[in-house]
């Protein structure tokens, strides 16, 4: 167990249970939240660093709007100045859905899944990898349990071991709009544009678009909106 309905030392609470694991093992820690801070993740990563667990690769994975919020270069610039040493990625989950799940994971790269077995710790609960949800004392009341259980290790980590649930960081701006059109419209908002009429058809927005501002929107017919969001156009 890690934490019941704690505010206060979650961020302890959970890398202290996370950790408790045999060192002699090299691990890859799997993250799993909806919503994410670049502080907390600075945060909890200089504390599983300083546990003495041998960390040869580091795998998050968050909800694909929140990724959009976050922003590609904040998130690939937490992957290349983090300060723990070990390959660091970040992944936006491809879901039409909200990806609710926060889990926290250490593998052994020892595992062997041609024989269905593997080794590790999962801790699954409540708390994002946030602020209110686990590095700030008085933040959310949040709940953690630990296990070590097999099967439950291989079926959090088959979902994201299914590559086509995964977007890396490099592709986040590219949508297909056949599959993608919530969050094309929501990158698009975040860059504060705006169309009066969704469409599939991604040449309209090209067309007839409006910039947001403090008086409502204002259109917007000149070349430079293509530039604003021609990143957008799916490959």
């Amino acid at each position: 167990m890690s934490f019941f309905n704690s505010s206060n030392n979650k961020l302890h609470y959970l890398v202290k249970e996370l950790c408790e694991v045999d060192k002699r093992k090299r691990y890859s820690l799997h993250i799993a939240t909806c919503y994410f801070n670049v502080e907390s993740a600075i945060r909890l990563l200089d504390a599983v660093s300083r546990s003495n667990i041998k960390i040869t690769k580091v795998s998050i994975y968050i909800d694909r709007k929140e990724a959009i919020r976050c922003g590609v270069t904040q998130l690939y610039d937490f992957t290349k100045n983090n300060r723990i040493s070990a390959e660091t990625k970040i992944y936006a989950v491809r879901s039409e859905p909200l990806f609710h799940t926060k889990g926290y994971c250490l593998l052994s790269d020892q595992n062997s899944r041609r024989r269905q077995t593997i080794e590790g710790k999962l801790l699954i609960g409540s708390a994002n990898l946030s602020g209110n949800g686990l590095t700030e004392d008085s933040g959310n009341i949040e709940s953690m349990l630990s296990t070590t259980d097999d099967k439950a290790l291989i079926r959090f980590t088959d979902f994201f071991d299914a590559k086509s649930n995964l977007i890396p960081i490099d592709e986040l701006m590219v949508f297909n709009l056949d599959d993608d059109l919530q969050c094309f419209k929501y990158a698009v908002l975040l860059s504060g544009w705006f169309s009066h009429k969704w469409s599939n058809n991604l040449d309209r927005y090209f067309r007839v678009r409006y910039m947001l501002n403090d008086q409502g929107r204002s259109q917007r017919t000149d070349e430079g909106v293509y530039d604003k969001i021609r990143r957008c156009r799916a490959p």
